[in-house]
């Protein structure tokens, strides 16, 4: 049996988020699903990529507010992804590389979050000696309607928008 991950919303409505690394408070006011957008980033040369950044996905995700959308990436194609959450910080990065979601990724390693008010880019990498003529992604998840809280609550679940800078 291989180890899993299930995809559940991280908070119900009325339980509360811990927003790393801004370390805010928040409500959860409404959860909804994101039902499965594919998007397509197009053809890619070989050796050459294409990128997306937060205004490009507007339409995608459609996230606005105080909205947190917690979502899996899935490629259809046999490409590579990087994200970066600010755009000069690489997710799933072990010291200097930078970690790719592949179509051989599990599942649960493609998780992240995105907040309405934080940019984030996304890159999408043809790593092979031909073009693709489509390079399509899958993004799917929960998105969450919040209301910031003043206190400090007994209870939270944590999220963190943004990798923790390492320090030397």
């Amino acid at each position: 049996m291989r180890y899993e991950v299930p995809f559940e919303p991280l908070a119900k409505p009325e339980e509360n988020i811990l927003l790393l690394p801004d370390e805010i408070f928040f409500k959860v006011v409404d959860v909804e699903p994101i039902p499965s957008q594919i998007v397509d980033f197009g053809s890619i040369s070989s050796g050459s990529y294409t990128e997306k950044t937060t205004e490009d996905m507007k339409d995608y995700l459609r996230l606005e507010g105080d909205e947190l959308a917690q979502i899996r990436i899935k490629p259809l194609e046999d490409v590579e992804i990087n994200i970066w959450q600010p755009p000069t910080e690489a997710r799933y990065a072990i010291a200097n590389a930078p970690g790719k979601i592949t179509i051989y990724s599990k599942e649960q390693h493609t998780e992240t979050y995105i907040m309405a008010d934080k940019p984030f880019k996304i890159r999408v990498s043809n790593p092979h000696g031909y073009n693709l003529s489509k390079s399509r992604v899958v993004f799917y998840g929960y998105k969450y309607k919040l209301e910031k809280l003043e206190y400090k609550p007994e209870k939270y679940a944590i999220v963190n928008i943004y990798r923790p800078l390492t320090k030397a």
